[in-house]
């Protein structure tokens, strides 16, 4: 309640955490009150008028010759104390640096640092160096380091530059999940930098461009959405470069069945091959912060299963997350989700990029569910009038086909093939539907149907006797029970795994990724899984059957070529211990002056040139660099 925050005292990080987490979300009139100027330890000048003395005492003539020897060793220790030896490598660096030998600059201000550990401003010297010779780790170990200072316009521009740093390092790697960490990482220095200054605009651009960066990354990586394709399952599962996708920790491990189903969205309208919520849905199914009511506002069906389970979902495969089913209540580790009771699914603002820990509490399984009061009127005590106006609004989506009068046709052609032209209860047809699908089916993750835009995958591959992965598994039964008047969606998640006794978890691979169908049979839904086991196995993805049913751009180009701040403008105390002058490549006009006169001319060029005024996403150095450029559109 009063914004603390516990923070062990653990190495060299420390400091950078508490700055970044604690000292620069503050407003700097709140650190400018905290601070304590302390002077800085001269011991050179009494340590000099010491060996005068002695001197003195040498040379004062007592009747006897001074000792030479030990005169001219106390001069060139006086030569020593007098005139300091990082001087010259100071010197030398500003010089190396000016030159463009980058590489010689930071080996100088590193040598300087042997001697001065804990100078910050020579830290961040050092950092651009390193940074302009492209060794952007190290760059990053130097500009933590000069967070170390009570100076705030240090701390902005090392935030800043650390945001540039970690952006250029995720910008090296060639896969979006190494990516988004980086860039996450330089969104997180951009925002201190910009919480530190609230006039750095140059900090706020580029966090908005790395957030753009991060979900232009998100959107290349096969994730589990909504919006789901009819290999969208299969590309996610038959990617190799990724392990653990789920850990669940249950109360006991007896209360996991043989192979459980971890629940994730409900997709209710289907066209063409795809699978997604429908827009009715959306509109009508708003999702529910905490505190929800318990089991979605009805009662359980299934046994429920006491205690507390812990899940951990690994980062980058979607916003959903997997639980068993209904439950009395929940918790998110950062409580940034969203509840939908409608269809019973939990859901992140984004998807993740860290691991997300969460809580169900009393959980059931999600066998059997309760239906909501938006499914009443598919019940059969009520009057429903199924006309092609009615059909794209959810209840009623679960009943439409959305396809051509041909392809219904086969659909009605291929339930006579397995009910005989009769009207059959739910389990017997479950049954029948299912055997049928096997019969003409077996299952591979390699499906081939030749493309077509014309007509329907799915009725296409039914009607021919290639194999075919979970999606055409569960996408033809929906289509066939809807075509026998039953109300059936998609449910994706993850179904199966196996026991962990060294993490006494549940784990689930990326490869248990699954789709399977829930199926309404007046009262209730039920979960249908008409997947066969593949080939050569004795486990796969098995039907499982109800007891009762039978059932951007380059970032070179977006960001422009700014230049880390000169090492003139951000650097170690010179010899006589006064700070120096600033190097202006203006004039010797105040820095305020010249900083509007930059932006005032930074604006001039964009309008002439229709660009951006400035590319940020470089170190800071104080002058304009090169401007971004654009793609010529390809019209």
């Amino acid at each position: 309640s009063t914004g603390g925050f516990y923070l062990q005292l653990a190495g060299a990080r420390t400091m950078e955490v508490l700055y970044k987490n604690g000292l620069a979300p503050l407003p700097k009139s709140e650190n400018n009150s905290a601070m304590v100027r302390r002077q800085k330890e001269r011991y050179q000048w009494p340590l000099t008028g010491a060996v005068l003395l002695l001197l003195v005492e040498m040379f004062w003539p007592r009747g006897r010759k001074p000792r030479g020897g030990t005169a001219k060793s106390t001069l060139a220790l006086l030569c020593l104390l007098i005139f300091p030896t990082h001087a010259d490598t100071l010197k030398q660096a500003k010089e190396n640096y000016n030159r463009g030998e980058y590489a010689l600059a930071q080996r100088d201000y590193e040598e300087i640092l042997k001697l001065n550990p804990g100078d910050s401003k020579l830290h961040y010297n050092a950092g651009t160096a390193a940074y302009k010779t492209g060794k952007y780790n190290e760059a990053a170990k130097h500009f933590r380091s000069s967070l170390r200072t009570s100076d705030l316009e240090i701390q902005n521009s090392a935030f800043y530059n650390l945001g540039n740093t970690h952006y250029r390092l995720g910008s090296q790697m060639q896969r979006p999940e190494d990516q988004i960490p980086a860039w996450e990482e330089a969104a997180r220095y951009f925002k201190a930098a910009s919480q530190l200054n609230a006039e750095d605009d140059s900090a706020k651009r580029n966090l908005n461009f790395v957030r753009d960066k991060i979900e232009e990354a998100k959107r290349k990586l096969e994730q589990l959405s909504d919006e789901l394709p009819l290999d969208g399952v299969t590309r996610f599962k038959n990617q190799e470069d990724k392990k653990f996708a789920l850990r669940i920790f249950p109360p006991k491990r007896e209360l996991i069945p043989d192979r459980p189903y971890w629940r994730m969205f409900t997709l209710d309208h289907y066209v063409h091959g795809v699978a997604k919520v429908s827009e009715s849905l959306q509109a009508r199914a708003k999702s529910t912060r905490i505190p929800l009511p318990e089991y979605g506002g009805r009662e359980p069906i299934e046994e429920i299963l006491p205690g507390q389970w812990r899940f951990r979902f690994e980062p980058l495969f979607s916003e959903f997350l997997p639980i068993n089913g209904p439950f009395a209540n929940a918790q998110v580790e950062d409580n940034s989700w969203k509840y939908n009771p409608v269809v019973l699914q939990a859901k992140l603002k984004s998807v993740p990029t860290q691991a997300v820990n969460y809580t169900v509490i009393d959980p059931t399984d999600s066998l059997r569910l309760a239906p909501s009061p938006l499914d009443d009127p598919l019940r059969p005590e009520k009057e429903n009038d199924f006309t092609v106006e009615r059909e794209e609004i959810y209840p009623f989506t679960t009943l439409a086909l959305n396809l051509k009068n041909t392809e219904i046709s086969k659909l009605f052609s291929a339930l006579r093939d397995f009910t005989e032209d009769k009207q059959l209860p739910l389990e017997t047809f479950n049954e029948a539907c299912i055997r049928w699908l096997h019969e003409r089916h077996k299952y591979t993750r390699q499906t081939r149907i030749p493309e077509d835009k014309e007509n329907d995958p799915v009725v296409r591959w039914m009607m021919s006797e290639e194999p075919g992965h979970c999606e055409y598994f569960a996408y033809s039964y929906v289509l066939l029970a809807r075509s026998a008047g039953f109300p059936a969606r998609i449910v994706c998640g993850f179904a199966g795994g196996e026991w962990d006794d060294k993490t006494q978890s549940w784990t689930n691979e990326q490869t248990d990724a699954h789709a399977w169908a829930e199926v309404f049979d007046g009262k209730q839904w039920l979960r249908v899984d008409p997947t066969p086991p593949e080939d050569g196995q004795g486990e796969g993805e098995e039907p499982q059957q109800n007891q009762n049913n039978g059932q951007g751009q380059n970032p070179d180009q977006q960001d422009g070529e700014g230049n880390p701040k000169n090492p003139q403008n951000q650097q170690g105390e010179n010899p006589n211990g006064e700070e120096p002058d600033e190097d202006r490549d203006e004039g010797e006009l105040p820095e305020e002056l010249l900083e509007t006169l930059r932006q005032a001319q930074q604006l001039l060029d964009a309008l002439k040139t229709d660009e951006k005024p400035l590319g940020s996403l470089e170190a800071k150095e104080g002058r304009l660099g090169r401007r971004i450029q654009r793609n010529k559109k390809d019209w």
